[in-house]
């Protein structure tokens, strides 16, 4: 499955998702300076190669979904839409299969 279709997956099973890109762009920030300022404690969740990637390339996107309810939601930075993508899909099809929940 492709990065595209695995994004239509969340939508249709999710409660809400989406993507954003370069939002430290609007505010005139590096990458740094916004998730400091936005997310902290989502800052040492990124991998270092992956950070890097994000500093060196100007480049934050940002994936997210609420999976079942309004209230808990999960959230990949990276600097590929591609990867980021997958790695939400991975997380929250992989915890419904390991729930026994269908994913199809």
């Amino acid at each position: 499955m492709n990065w595209a279709e695995q994004f239509e997956w969340l939508r249709t099973h999710c409660v809400k998702v989406g993507l954003t890109c370069n939002t430290h762009r609007v505010y005139y920030e590096t990458v740094e300076q916004n998730l400091q300022r936005e997310d902290e404690d989502g800052l040492k969740e990124i991998d270092p190669n992956v950070w890097r990637e994000m500093v060196a390339k100007d480049s934050l996107v940002e994936v997210w979904a609420y999976p079942d309810t309004p209230v808990g939601f999960c959230r990949v930075y990276h600097h590929d839409v591609a990867a980021a993508v997958e790695q939400l899909y991975q997380a929250i099809a992989g915890e419904r299969e390991n729930q026994g929940v269908d994913h199809g």
